[in-house]
Formats: C-alpha cells, structure tokens, sequence
C-alpha cells in the first residue's frame, strides 16, 4: 500500500527504501509521487529530516520452484554512496589526497580525484564511517574525521548556520561547479582545514 515516509535524523533513502522492501532506492526515488521532492533536492544522497518521501506500492515477485527441494535467493542490494569534496583552506581541491576510509570494521584505501573528491559505496546499513588522512600532504602527519552517516544534511539547510564545507558561510567553489555538498550536523563541522 502506498504511503509518505517521514525522514528522521540518521536516515538515507537506501536504508528506507530497504525498509519498505525496495532492494533498489532508485525506484522509489524516481517513482512520480517523488517529483516535488526531486525538484527539492537534486540528489537522493542529501535528504533532510522533515522530508516526505512516497513510498509506492512494493511490487510482488513470485518465483516457481519445486516444493520437495532448498533453494538459494539473491536479492541485489543497490549502496548508497558516500562523496567527500576534500578543500584547503582557500577552497582549493586537494587532489590526490591519501588515506582510508574505515566502516563496519573494514578498511577501504581511497584515493582524492583530480577535484579532490572521494566516492565510496557503503552498507546500506552503515551508520558511521572514520576517514583517516594520512598522505603526506596531511599537516601533522594523520587527519580523522568521524562521518555519521544519515546525519548529513544538504550544504544549503544545514542547522546552526554552518553553510558549507569551508566554512566560510559562502557556497564552496567545489560545490558551484559540481552540485550539492555535505557536512555535519553534530557538533563539528567540516572545515576549514589547512591538510597541505
């Protein structure tokens, strides 16, 4: 049956789609009812508590086998996907910035693009991950930076006035030419950071 989800703090699409039994988030996501939430937000990664998302009636799979015999089903699970602009202090990109991104006790090297950006699929169940800097362009030797997943707002309706990345209360330049950024609505915020 159909129906609005109201999203709270500590949730993303991935996890609610799951919820209503949506392996893929997509589909909810590009589901009609979901249009002025579209045109809300430009991306399913930046939600915001408060946001109603339609969930639509969840489609019925059947699948025939024999009733004297185990079978083995695999439902594909699409992740969610974090993405990082990792800037200096002037709003420079910090291209190919080194370290590791560590979630549900695995550790997963990652390499900043050529627009210092950082892209990783997570658990759809992930709720915290720990992105630990330790290139040789990080001051001090090794930056952490604890990310709680879900409570990353959209840059521009970020409580407490922290407006974006660097902190500067303008919109980044990254965030200008590439769309819409994160940062944290605990009690840190991301930037400024001189890592070089």
């Amino acid at each position: 049956m159909p129906r609005y989800h109201t999203v709270q703090q500590g949730e993303h699409l991935a996890r609610i789609a799951l919820q209503y039994g949506f392996p893929d988030y997509r589909v909810v996501w590009s589901d009609a009812g979901n249009a002025s939430l579209r045109e809300l937000r430009s991306s399913p990664d930046v939600l915001k508590p408060g946001d109603q998302v339609f969930i639509p009636e969840s489609p019925a799979r059947e699948e025939r086998r024999a009733t004297n015999a185990r079978h083995r089903f695999t439902v594909n699970v699409t992740r969610p996907t974090l993405r990082l602009a990792l800037e200096g202090l002037l709003g420079k990109p910090l291209r190919s910035v080194r370290g590791e991104l560590r979630v549900d006790g695995r550790v997963i090297p990652v390499v900043a693009d050529g627009h210092g950006v950082v892209q990783q699929p997570l658990p759809v169940g992930a709720e915290r991950a720990d992105l630990v800097l330790s290139d040789a362009a990080v001051a001090g030797g090794e930056r952490k930076f604890a990310l709680f997943i879900g409570y990353l707002d959209p840059v521009t309706e970020v409580p407490g006035g922290i407006r974006n990345l660097n902190g500067s209360g303008n919109t980044s330049p990254w965030c200008a030419r590439h769309g819409p950024c994160l940062t944290s609505t605990r009690s840190h915020t991301w930037g400024p950071f001189d890592l070089r």
